[in-house]
Formats: C-alpha cells, structure tokens, sequence
C-alpha cells in the first residue's frame, strides 16, 4: 500500500493540469515567465508593432489588501498589453483569467486576437457593468473586488462566465493561425489599469476539473500560489 499510494497521488496530481498548456502566475522574478508553457511578451498598444521582452510598463503590485493571499499580481496599464504565445489552440480551448480592477473606466479589455485590437476586444467590460461581445450581459460594478473569467470554446461556439453570470451573446473565437493571444491590449488609450493574478490556457473545451460532474457553469476555480523556492503549489480560493 505504501508503494501504491504515491502513484496515485501522482496520478491525481496531473488530473488536475489536464489539458493545461500555459499558465501565467506573475509570481516570478520575470513577470512575463510562464509558469507552464513559453514565456509571454509586452505589447504596446499605441505601436502594437512592438513586441518586447522587458516588460517595462508592468509593475508587481505590492497591496497588501489587494493580495490576500495571492503570490504573484501584474498591473497592466493603459496603452499596454500581454502577448501570449498559443500554444497550438485552434477551435478547443478554454480559457481562465483572474482580475481586479483598481479605478472605475469606461473600457477594460480581456483578451483580443488582433494585434492592433482593430475589433476593440474579443472580450471585455463596459461601464464597469456589462461584459461582452457581439451582446453584452449585466455584471454589476467589477470594481475594487477580484472576479474570475471563464472563456469554454469548441466547434460549436463559446460559452462565457463572469464570475457565476453566464454571459449572453453569439460568439466564434477560433485561434487558427494566431501566434499570439493579447490580453488587456489597448490601442488608445481608453481602457483603465486592470490587474491579473492568473491567466492559464487549456486545449480542452471543458476540461473536467474546471466543470466538475458535468456543472452548467464554472466553480469559482482555485488560484496556484508560485513559491519561490520551487516546491508544489498551495491553492485557494478567491
């Protein structure tokens, strides 16, 4: 038995990252270090041509009541973005983001396929109160308070959650072809600060771990802590 039970636990261990392939905790030294998969790069949204490894508009945010109990926090700017690198992804993916939003703004963007975010946002908050794209669903002011995105796509469109509202609308966000996925990138100036303490990436639509036992919407999902001394991660809840 004693044999047995580290393999299982080995076995369980990587049930949860089925399907994970990039995982960003913002709990490194590097702040563009992907904890799994390939590193991501700033991108400047007022020359969205340039894509650099510095991460010179970022900033670590440092607030403790911010944190909690959060390891790593990423403050992205105005007129800045995060390129990810994808991984792959095509038609199936999901998608997962944490974010807090530190002042109140007109715009905050999500994520956007286009580099120089000619569609404005593949996903994002208006008025601090809707959330969408191509149909926008109430979700009260996102201010001040950490919220979770849940982006689960598959051939036969997407299924978004902001927090535990199912957002309404029509959406088809293949990846094909992309090298990069753009979060918070903001072309002019008009979308706010927005912080994240996670941004993971899966190549399933509805990886079992994030809707377990077949739920129609997502669990508030549990945030790693990116010690850094090397050892396993803690989880919790936000």
């Amino acid at each position: 038995m004693k044999r047995i039970l580290p393999c299982l636990l080995l076995l369980a261990a990587g049930a949860v990252r089925a399907g994970l392939v990039s995982q960003f905790t913002f709990a490194r030294d590097n702040l563009l270090e992907a904890k799994v998969g390939a590193n991501a790069k700033e991108v400047n949204g007022r020359n969205s041509s340039t894509l650099s490894d510095a991460a010179a508009n970022l900033t670590r945010v440092e607030d403790a009541a911010v944190l909690g109990d959060r390891t790593g926090v990423v403050a992205v700017p105005s007129s800045t973005g995060i390129a990810v690198p994808n991984p792959g992804l095509a038609g199936t993916w999901t998608m997962v983001l944490h974010y807090y939003a530190p002042v109140s703004a007109t715009w905050r963007c999500f994520f956007t396929r286009s580099q120089n975010n000619t569609a404005d946002g593949s996903l994002f908050i208006r008025s601090n109160t809707q959330a969408g794209q191509g149909g926008y669903t109430a979700v009260g002011d996102v201010v001040g308070a950490w919220h979770q995105v849940v982006v689960s796509h598959s051939s036969a469109g997407a299924e978004v959650w902001h927090d535990a509202t199912k957002l309404n609308g029509s959406w088809g966000w293949s990846l094909s072809g992309l090298d990069w996925i753009y979060f918070s990138l903001d072309n002019d100036g008009e979308d706010a600060l927005t912080y994240y303490d996670e941004i993971r990436l899966y190549d399933e639509s509805r990886p079992a771990d994030l809707f377990p036992d077949g739920a129609a919407a997502p669990v508030a999902i549990e945030t790693d802590r990116d010690e850094p001394d090397g050892t396993a991660p803690a989880v919790f809840f936000f």
